[in-house]
């Protein structure tokens, strides 16, 4: 499980809970105590460092999410997962429920075949993921949601690899991380027998990302003209009268301006928009 913590004075680490109070009770109040450099922060957050050996309590990235949802500031929460059986009930409620948590959300799919999944041993199948997907965006539609997913591991067929489109398709991810499978020696895949041809491999991700570059164009094209709050990350590394920023749901937006707002919040009009980033004017 990672969190990103965006804002104007983020700076906290989290470790071993160690008593009864809320996790990370102390460690995240040292988000509001009015740091003073101004950027983001991402931390990772394994499940695992927040079970206290000693008392018999454990905490959940929900509990994580609502302790820092009460802090004062101007910051947003982004959380991922590495894994849909993560992905519980309570932890979609606080985020859907606190205002400080953005609203996108990174699921790995990883195959949209079951019988693939199984063989990956990812515990979940394609009804289970999309009833996560249907959660997330009960109530709020538009968010924003990523993937990963993996092509061409071993047995992979066109069919299940079809079923991977159609949920591609199905689900409308505003950006995908895709991969090509590769062996790796001493794991249980590159053991596993049909193995597929790189030919095969590259034709089906280059299908892939022509299918997930259509709808991301889809999508963005959907915000020309409206104002978005944007993070300052800075200036573009390719031109210096351009700075880079990013939607509370990820999306890079770009703008021409002579102040420089790293770090700070603005408010951006969209006036183009492509497949991978948007373009944009300071209101």
């Amino acid at each position: 499980m990672i969190l990103g913590v965006l804002g104007e004075a983020c700076g906290f680490g989290a470790d071993r809970h160690k008593g009864e109070e809320p996790v990370a009770a102390v460690d995240v109040q040292k988000l509001g105590d009015g740091a003073d450099v101004v950027g983001g922060v991402v931390v990772g957050v394994p499940v695992e460092i927040l079970v206290d050996p000693v008392v018999a309590f454990t905490p959940t990235i929900a509990d994580l999410l609502n302790e820092i949802a009460k802090i004062e500031g101007d910051f947003l929460i982004h959380l991922m997962t590495s894994h849909p059986k993560d992905a519980s009930d309570e932890m979609i409620e606080a985020l859907k429920s606190n205002p400080h948590c953005a609203n996108c959300f990174h699921l790995p799919l990883q195959s949209g075949s079951d019988a693939i999944l199984k063989k990956m041993n990812r515990h979940y199948d394609t009804e289970k993921y999309l009833s996560i997907i249907d959660k997330l965006r009960q109530g709020r539609e538009d968010t924003v949601l990523t993937t990963d997913i993996i092509v061409g591991f071993p047995g992979e067929t066109d069919e299940d690899f079809e079923k991977t489109i159609e949920i591609i398709k199905k689900v409308k991810y505003d950006s995908i991380f895709s991969f090509i499978y590769s062996r790796r020696k001493g794991t249980p895949a590159d053991k596993m027998e049909d193995h597929i041809s790189e030919e095969i491999k590259h034709i089906r991700y280059d299908r892939l990302c022509q299918v997930q570059n259509e709808i991301s164009y889809e999508l963005n094209a959907k915000y020309l003209g409206k104002e978005l709050r944007v993070l300052v990350d800075g200036k573009s590394k390719n031109n210096e009268s351009v700075y880079t920023s990013r939607t509370e749901g990820g999306k890079i937006v770009h703008f021409e301006c002579d102040t420089d707002y790293t770090g700070q919040f603005i408010t951006v009009k969209i006036t183009k928009a492509d497949t991978f980033a948007l373009y944009g004017e300071i209101i």
